[in-house]
């Protein structure tokens, strides 16, 4: 569907473009899974994205197309030039800390005032009002009533 892989043409050796890699058989050429990317225009496999990273979409063809995953997180990349662009990709996700959530690809968020998460939270619902607080689960918190108290996190 995409090419194919070694097909001599007029005395030209064909090859499979770039996010595209031979299948199985090596009869004809694939689109790179999601997770996985290729960006060289050759019948070489596709190259897996580094841990706690996948692409978006299938055929990818760069590095920097694998993003992080939910409840991981990277630098602000809206700072780094296009060079530097080919190399930011996964290497440099890790765990999002506590009192944040991290929904992937995007830098940290913090939680809402009074609301605190677990280290790996990858969504709004997973901070929970701090102790004297009460509110949904990723929602505003407000202040126990006077006379009462709530002493552990959740709503």
């Amino acid at each position: 569907e995409y090419g194919l892989p070694g097909l001599e043409i007029l005395g030209f050796t064909t090859t499979c473009g770039i996010g595209n890699a031979p299948d199985a058989k090596n009869i004809t050429c694939v689109a790179c899974p999601v997770g996985k990317f290729k960006q060289e225009p050759d019948n070489s496999s596709c190259i897996t994205c580094p841990k706690h990273t996948s692409t978006l979409r299938n055929r990818s063809f760069f590095l920097f197309e694998c993003d992080c995953l939910p409840g991981y997180t990277s630098p602000d990349w809206s700072n780094i030039s296009v060079n530097d662009n080919l190399t930011r990709g996964g290497a440099s996700c890790s765990s999002c800390q506590g009192d944040c959530f991290c929904p992937g690809r995007l830098a940290h968020q913090t939680c809402p005032a009074h609301s605190t998460s677990y280290p790996g939270a990858a969504s709004i619902e997973d901070c929970k009002c701090t102790p004297g607080y009460a509110g949904p689960d990723g929602g505003a918190c407000s202040a126990c009533p006077p006379g009462t108290y709530k002493e552990a996190n959740g709503s």
